[in-house]
């Protein structure tokens, strides 16, 4: 037994070796000879949707090594040392080298991997050659077995486009578009929020976005940027599902906004979109097995032809198999595969590892409801300090919901003070914007990409934000708008205005003046003597605000003021109302 040992220790560390004391005992090995290599196809060509399938398989016989000499003969199975060799070439001259395997399966991301390593062409269909090498050390002679050859097709790295929100961090990926084909035509589903604002960006760092200037035009894209004239991407207004397709040969730009999913067929139902996870979700009952449904929905298009605020009504289908999920154009059928009650999910979301469409058959107890725990909201637009930001930022960081029942949510915001229109913005991971109509101090809805909800008074309010988590995942929201008083008035005391004109070259200084007042009614009075027109026309300003139209009916956007000639005592008047605003009126006597 020590003699047996003592012999496979010597084979594991230096392969056959003749002692040179005369007191050891001499041992043969014979029985090596070359594997027989075979393969179980000759093609590949290699799909990187499938690239944990198994694709090809070689297979080959090992030699049966025969020890002798000494007292003792051993036999030891499966012998000698075993190298798997592939190359582009039929001499080897270069390979790469695979070695301790009795056999060597590959799945189609695996010889993906060995087809980039020898330098293969994507899409291209090359020969590569295989051979076993094999010896008792690496001082011994090296036998081949026969060489084997298949047709390897390799797929191209995934095409991506990156989808950047620009009204977030530089580098924020919201999406993925994904260009199966590699032919710089990319496609994707995108949970999007109103007006949303982005750039593309390619595997190869290009980044797409439109002319600027007077070149602009929805829809039309383009790598031509410079820092004078640079836009970003925008699709349109109504938050929820698009199907985004990006034509970078074409630089054209469109997007399908799918307003409502249903199931039609053997079962019925209306599916509800999730904007964080990219996928619709509703329940479905089939009373048989391998019943149809149909899935389908409403939609507009939008792109360089219909422009952004009146896309095209059309219809949008998907079709499916085994799991998988396509965009059709027309109805198509899949199949449920076995009785039951289920939600069906269609989860659109690509991913740098999946870049398919899928859907399933869920059981069980799913809950559809949301959690806003973590959520925040704030108001965002109007006129009055940090409500000028449409967007999240740390000065505008919102107001945390607060969970008042079982799925119920609330949100308070309190001295308010509103004049134009406004909204809400729900932080992550909503994301929604709010608005509704004009409202006094009554409860009402809001809707996502609703329209910018107004006071039709104007004043200090306190909002009060309901959201309702539904069973089917949808949230209702709602408001309450308390006027609690009025907008502080404003302070012209020390605001000088001026009347500009051909017979001061438009001056917005030569003859400015501080006002008196302000009276009880909260007007302040500029007075201007001896004005000499002299077919001149004129305006009133503060050097920001120009105010003109005629005489007794002033406005920002009204024009030259004109007076018969003569010389006048002017005086404007500009008064500081009840809601914040400025409202301005003048008088002209001649002299």
């Amino acid at each position: 037994m020590k003699k047996l040992k003592y012999i496979l220790s010597v084979f594991a560390i230096a392969g056959l070796m003749s002692a040179c004391e005369d007191d050891l005992e001499h041992y043969t090995v014979s029985g090596l000879t070359p594997s027989e290599l075979s393969v179980d196809v000759t093609t590949a060509v290699l799909d990187i949707d499938k690239i944990s399938e198994k694709v090809l398989t070689l297979t080959w016989n090992s030699s049966t090594l025969a020890v002798g000499g000494g007292a003792e003969a051993l036999t030891i199975p499966k012998g000698g040392n075993l190298t798997l060799q592939v190359s582009k070439t039929e001499d080897f001259a270069n390979y790469e080298a695979v070695e301790g395997v009795e056999k060597a399966e590959f799945t189609h991301g695996q010889l993906q991997t060995l087809a980039n390593k020898l330098g293969l062409e994507p899409k291209i269909a090359t020969t590569i050659y295989f051979r076993i090498a094999s010896n008792l050390s690496t001082n011994s002679e090296t036998l081949y077995s026969n060489i084997v050859k298949v047709s390897v097709t390799p797929y191209p790295a995934p095409a991506y486009l990156y989808l950047f929100d620009q009204d977030k961090t530089s580098g924020d990926t919201i999406a993925l578009l994904f260009s199966k084909e590699d032919n710089n035509i990319y496609n994707g589903f995108v949970g999007a929020k109103s007006w949303l604002n982005f750039t593309s960006v390619d595997n190869k760092g290009i980044a797409y976005g439109t002319s600027g200037k007077n070149e602009w035009k929805f829809g039309k894209i383009t790598t031509d940027w410079d820092d004078e004239k640079k836009l970003h991407l925008w699709s349109p207004e109504p938050a929820g599902c698009y199907y985004f397709l990006e034509d970078n040969v074409a630089m054209e730009m469109s997007y399908t906004y799918i307003s409502a999913l249903t199931v039609s067929g053997d079962a019925e139902a209306d599916l509800t979109f999730d904007r964080e996870s990219v996928s619709w979700m509703g329940s479905i009952t089939t009373t048989a097995d391998n019943q149809e449904i149909i899935i389908s929905g409403d939609a507009t298009l939008y792109n360089s032809t219909t422009g952004a605020d009146a896309g095209e009504k059309t219809n949008f289908y998907f079709g499916g198999t085994d799991g998988t999920l396509s965009v059709e154009s027309a109805e198509s059928k899949i199949i449920v595969p076995t009785a039951g009650t289920y939600v069906l999910k269609l989860d659109l979301k690509y991913t740098t590892t999946k870049r398919v469409w899928t859907y399933e058959f869920l059981t069980g107890d799913i809950d559809l409801h949301k959690d806003l725990s973590n959520t925040s909201i704030l108001v965002v637009g109007g006129d009055m300090g940090w409500y000028d930001n449409w967007e999240p930022s740390e000065e505008t960081p919102g107001v945390k919901f607060t969970k008042t029942a079982d799925y119920e949510y609330e949100a308070k915001f309190t001295g308010v003070g509103l004049t134009q229109g406004f909204g809400f913005r729900t932080t992550a991971p909503i994301s929604d914007f709010l608005g509704s109509s004009a409202f006094t101090t009554v409860s009402d809805n809001l809707d996502v990409s609703g329209s910018n909800p107004a006071a039709t008074v104007a004043g200090v309010y306190t909002l009060t934000v309901k959201a309702v988590c539904n069973d089917d995942g949808t949230i209702t929201y709602s408001l309450t708008a308390e006027k609690t008083g009025d907008l502080p008035r404003a302070d012209l005391s020390n605001v000088k205005f001026a009347i500009a004109g051909g017979f001061n070259n438009w001056s917005t200084t030569a003859n400015a003046v501080s006002p008196t007042g302000p009276d009880e009614n909260f007007v302040y009075t500029y007075t201007f003597s001896d004005i000499a027109i002299d077919n001149t026309n004129f305006k009133f300003t503060d050097g920001s605000t120009w105010l003109g139209g005629t005489i007794d009916n002033l406005s920002t956007d009204g024009g030259n003021i004109s007076l018969p000639n003569g010389t006048y005592d002017i005086v404007f008047k500009a008064t500081a109302n009840a809601d914040g605003t400025v409202s301005y009126s003048a008088t002209a006597t001649l002299l």
